[in-house]
């Protein structure tokens, strides 16, 4: 602990090489390092000398290196070779391979990959992929690759690509040595095509504990990067590879292109229910909104948010019936910024009264007047305790729409008046910031 809170790089190199117990859960003591890249940096130089040694003639035991940040793990739970309750270390006794159930067969397992490491050591870490990038421990591993050094085996929380990665034979080469089955969330931002996301797609396939897959910026549609290519096939080629994330259960689309049909064909090849639906700024067709209220995946979800999409027409009618569906489930609703307007609004009120578990609306930036407001406030389910409210049309004045402060607060001290029955704790005005714009809302919450 000296070693890393003086950052005494030598030492931390040394522990690695030569820890006598069979497990380093490093990453819980950098949680409080001002320092943290120089002591990583130190830890990769240990590292080094272990992957440079046969595993039958070195003396280290180490057979776990945990650099996740933060863990929740407690150093002197673990440090011995004890897991604590709440940790995630593997177990050490070599032959339990309970926790890595990936299949290891066919071109992309880790078992086929060309950097087999001579050592049994395992590091516990999330990586992020990006182009121009200073993180010290994918240096690491790109500079081993590209020396034709060996990897170790790498067990991720968390894999996320943060733009286009060009040297995708690089990035291949690292997520052989990954064991995929250990991935619990991936994130794919900036401007993926159906070419990156089919060369990404069999690696996707064997993630068989993936419960969080987040797309954003990727483009669904090949015209929209101007290349001519058969839509069609690419999307069922990579829509096909979904078919085996058994335990997804929250799926985030933000600022993604989506095809006529491409969100009907995503949800379609989900094998099991979800419990998070996230469509944030994205263009959609009301065919493919239709279909939300009648696809197995959304019947139990918990957090739905439709927030700033755009639509060819202005027709909310599938969500009344979606919200019938999932009442008895969902929790959390986001309409913020859907152009949702007066007659909208009216026909949730029934459906919304009905949502028995519902403890967070957010409706801000849409067009609506005060009086359906009041209407919504009397359907509103009782234990919903945050309210997100659009602030009224009469409060805008003038061509540009301008926020009247003098009209927006006899507003807030109503809505006092009217909640109080339900034990209000504060109302207050906010600025909702989008990804497209800023809108303004009424914040209320309620005593819990």
């Amino acid at each position: 602990m000296a070693a890393v809170a003086k950052v005494h790089s030598e030492v931390v190199k040394a522990m690695v090489h030569y820890w006598p117990f069979t497990q380093l859960p490093l990453g819980a003591l950098l949680e409080d390092c001002v320092f943290q890249e120089l002591i990583l940096k130190a830890a990769l130089d240990g590292l080094d000398i272990l992957l440079a040694q046969n595993a039958q003639h070195r003396r280290c035991k180490l057979k776990v290196l945990d650099l996740q940040l933060p863990t929740g793990t407690n150093f002197w739970n673990v440090w011995a070779g004890a897991p604590s309750n709440d940790s995630e270390i593997p177990s050490e006794e070599p032959e339990d391979t309970s926790h890595r159930t990936q299949m290891e067969k066919g071109p992309h397992s880790r078992s086929g990959g060309k950097h087999q490491p001579l050592t049994s050591v395992e590091v516990l870490t999330d990586l992020w992929f990006e182009e121009a990038t200073s993180d010290v421990l994918l240096t690491f591993l790109i500079e081993r690759v590209k020396q034709k050094k060996a990897l170790p085996t790498l067990c991720c929380r968390k894999v996320a690509f943060l733009g286009p990665f060009p040297q995708l034979h690089i990035l291949g080469d690292i997520l052989k040595m990954v064991q995929l089955d250990s991935i619990q969330e991936v994130e794919v931002h900036d401007k993926w095509d159906l070419h990156s996301l089919n060369w990404f797609a069999p690696y996707l396939a064997q993630m068989g504990h993936l419960q969080t897959l987040f797309l954003s910026g990727v483009i669904l549609d090949c015209k929209e990067c101007g290349k001519d290519c058969n839509v069609e096939q690419l999307l069922a080629r990579f829509t096909s590879q979904l078919l085996n994330l058994h335990q997804l259960q929250h799926l985030f689309l933000d600022s993604v292109c989506l095809p006529r049909g491409c969100l009907i064909r995503l949800l379609t090849r989900l094998p099991s229910p979800l419990m998070t639906l996230s469509l944030t700024d994205c263009v959609l067709l009301d065919e493919d909104l239709t279909y939300l209220s009648l696809c197995p995946c959304t019947s139990r979800l918990r957090s739905l948010v439709l927030c700033g999409l755009s639509r060819p027409s202005s027709s909310y009618a599938f969500l009344p019936g979606l919200l019938e569906i999932v009442s008895t489930t969902l929790m959390h609703l986001n309409l913020a910024c859907c152009g949702i307007q007066d007659p909208e609004l009216r026909a949730l009120q029934n459906a919304l009264g009905r949502c028995s578990q519902l403890v967070t609306l957010m409706l801000c930036g849409n067009p609506v007047s005060w009086d359906v407001l009041q209407e919504l406030l009397q359907h509103t389910p009782p234990q919903c305790k945050f309210l997100e409210l659009p602030v009224p049309l009469h409060c805008y004045v003038g061509p540009q729409g301008m926020l009247d402060m003098d009209a927006l607060l006899p507003v807030m001290e109503e809505l006092m008046v009217i909640l109080m029955p339900n034990g209000v704790d504060c109302v207050e005005f906010c600025n909702h910031r989008g990804t497209n714009k800023t809108s303004h809302g009424i914040i209320i919450q309620m005593d819990s």
